[in-house]
């Protein structure tokens, strides 16, 4: 269900959580070169970056974090990327962690409103017929299809973004 990529041999931890949807870890290997100071555990979740997929809920994922977080000695921060931030502060409320960081999280009714007014207003005909095509014959390959079509409501460079989703696990 929770797998982790440890980078650094520091006793201060960072937890790294993507975003997502379907969103791995990959997404934000931009901290790499944050291991030089910190051990960096970036976390994918069920069905991301080969792990297994299981149905699971937001608390059963928290508490796993929580679990894998109290097995670790030294400091311990975690860090949230958009949806990931919602887990993160969830987590820093379960368990004794030393910092939280999120990014990018719309906490606020307005963030999220602002959010899907972003989708409404982006939607193409290639992210609905994608959609259409994830709801009629669910897989990883149509669920990344419909992932990169959703273009700058995921990431600046679109060519980078497509790319990232189409080679993740």
């Amino acid at each position: 269900m929770l797998k982790s990529t440890v980078l650094g041999n520091s006793r201060t931890h960072i937890l790294l959580i993507p975003g997502g949807p379907g969103l791995s870890s990959n997404s934000i290997r931009a901290f790499d070169n944050l291991a030089s100071s910190y051990q960096l555990h970036y976390l994918d979740l069920c069905g991301t970056n080969d792990t297994i997929f299981q149905i699971s809920n937001f608390e059963d994922i928290c508490l796993h974090i929580k679990s894998y977080m109290e097995k670790l000695d030294g400091k311990k921060f975690i860090l949230g990327h958009s949806f990931g931030g919602f887990i993160a502060s969830k987590v820093s409320l379960l368990t004794n962690c030393d910092g939280l960081i999120c990014l990018a999280t719309p906490f606020t009714t307005e963030a999220l409103n602002a959010a899907g007014d972003s989708y409404t207003c982006k939607q193409s005909v290639e992210l609905n017929n994608s959609e259409e095509e994830w709801i009629n014959n669910p897989s990883d390959k149509t669920f990344k299809i419909w992932l990169s079509e959703y273009q700058n409501l995921y990431f600046n460079d679109v060519c980078f973004g497509r790319e990232l989703i189409q080679k993740d696990n």
